[in-house]
């Protein structure tokens, strides 16, 4: 016979490893991790770095180091993607030498795909779901030139099968031109309603690039701390996806969100 400790311990661990994971009918597997980077100061020309696997790793790093070029000039980009935690995360340093014409020049992107399928209560035929996609970080911009400064981001979510998208939403945070954008932090965000069985896509990107002449400091687009995807379920509604990783907490912070629970258990009693 469980004790009271040992149902809660049970419930919880299920919670945890099995929220957003369940059995699947119809199997899917479709997930893409795609990114590019890409830094040259002046005078210098480099290899962009490029990183694109279908149904590969689910998680990669793009880094290109300082270069640094002969005048002084000095470019930097780094971009990853990882499905577990949802996070898209992109730098891009620049700075020019000292005369106009000698520019530093840095770009970025990353993004991911995956087949994402609900699993609703018995019964239930349909559910609301929550997508979002968030970017925080942080820019700022001496001497910059308005060719290729700007960042963007990205937000698609679609029924495969059905007609258009539910939500497509592309979204600039900066445009060098113009000088104007959402800013950061800066969230795109849906209501959708799902149905028992039916495969899903959700795709998101992050971009930002920088090309800065004259300069003294770097400019820079600093979107490592996140753009993180989010996928809100109501009671009972779980999901599987393409990646089999997607939004899975990783085993040491599962670990630590059922200790959590069972002292909240043990103070309760």
């Amino acid at each position: 016979m469980q004790t009271t400790h040992g149902l809660m311990a049970a419930a919880c661990l299920s919670l945890v490893f099995g929220a957003h994971q369940t059995a699947s009918a119809v199997p899917i597997s479709y997930y893409r991790v795609n990114m590019w980077a890409d830094a040259d100061p002046y005078g210098d020309s480099n290899p962009t770095l490029v990183f694109d696997e279908t149904e590969g790793a689910t998680s990669a790093l793009l880094d290109t180091g300082l270069r640094i070029g002969g005048t002084g000039s000095t470019a930097e980009a780094a971009a990853s993607a990882d499905l577990t935690s949802g996070a898209l995360r992109v730098y891009v340093g620049a700075k020019g030498a000292s005369n106009n014409f000698n520019e530093g020049y840095a770009i970025a992107s990353t993004s991911f795909t995956d087949s994402v399928q609900f699993d609703l209560p018995d019964g239930v035929t349909s559910a609301d779901v929550a997508v979002s996609f968030t970017v925080e970080g942080i820019y700022e911009l001496f001497q910059a030139s308005n060719s290729t400064t700007g960042a963007d981001a990205s937000l698609w979510f679609h029924k495969v099968g059905g007609t258009g998208y539910l939500i497509r939403e592309d979204v600039t945070i900066y445009d060098g031109f113009t000088g104007s954008g959402t800013g950061v932090p800066h969230t795109i965000s849906g209501v959708f309603t799902v149905e028992q069985g039916s495969e899903y896509r959700v795709y998101v990107r992050l971009a930002a690039g920088v090309r800065t002449r004259n300069g003294v400091n770097v400019s820079h687009f600093d979107f490592r701390n996140t753009g993180a995807l989010a996928i809100d379920t109501p009671a009972g509604v779980s999901f599987t996806s393409g990646s089999g990783v997607l939004l899975i907490p990783e085993p040491a912070t599962a670990v630590l969100v059922v200790f959590g629970a069972l002292a909240v258990v043990v103070r309760r009693e």
